[in-house]
């Protein structure tokens, strides 16, 4: 798994597909800017940690499974308190991560947050080009 220490940040070239780890939002342009010369636009986000898998596990989701199972015909059999279920999360959660461990399984990706978008306009000035970087908007919202 990756760690991630601190906030870190990544770079896009396509508001897609992240790339890096830098200290700052301006060293994660900086790498973008060298590595991608031609790039009119990108998109820096702060890199964060998914969700482990291991605590996707729901005992409510099971429960229904099971219910829905045909050796149960859609019967109702469960009576299980709120209490027992998440006992019972408390008891397998930790052995999916086992297990994850020992297969290595674990995730390896990390998710972008709060990106925000980058016009990048090149300057030509005595046969230099100067790249200047100017933020166009927050993007990537549940609501684009």
């Amino acid at each position: 798994m990756i760690e991630l220490g601190g906030f870190m940040y990544s770079y896009s070239i396509d508001g897609e597909g992240f790339h890096g780890g830098y200290g700052s939002c301006e060293q994660a342009i900086e790498a973008c800017c060298d590595s991608h010369p031609e790039a009119e636009m990108l998109w820096v986000g702060e890199c964060k940690k998914p969700t482990q898998p291991e605590q996707l596990w729901d005992a409510n989701d099971w429960l229904e499974q099971v219910a829905a199972h045909e050796d149960y015909n859609g019967d109702y059999w469960d009576t299980s308190t709120r209490d027992e279920r998440e006992w019972l999360e408390s008891l397998i959660r930790p052995v999916l991560g086992l297990w994850l461990d020992r297969h290595g399984l674990r995730p390896e990706h990390f998710l972008g947050e709060g990106v925000k978008q980058y016009i990048v306009e090149s300057i030509e000035v005595e046969g230099s080009v100067t790249r200047k970087v100017r933020a166009f908007r927050q993007s990537l919202t549940a609501e684009d």
